[in-house]
């Protein structure tokens, strides 16, 4: 999982505990999970267009 931070149109957002799909000719596709105001788990599937960036989490338990 990663944090998929997104500009478009000047708008910055950023989704936490992203899973990357798929990036094709200049697509990127990623799904994000979250609860809503009622607790419910929410799954959604984003497709935009770059600029992007990816920010992966800190892991340590990566090397060890």
């Amino acid at each position: 999982m990663a944090h998929i931070t997104v500009f478009s149109n000047g708008k910055k957002s950023t989704y936490a505990d992203a899973r990357l799909l798929s990036i094709e000719h200049g697509i990127l596709k990623f799904k994000w999970s979250f609860s809503d105001a009622s607790g419910n788990n929410v799954v959604q599937t984003i497709t935009t267009t770059c600029p992007f960036l990816i920010e992966d989490p800190y892991d340590p338990t990566v090397g060890s």
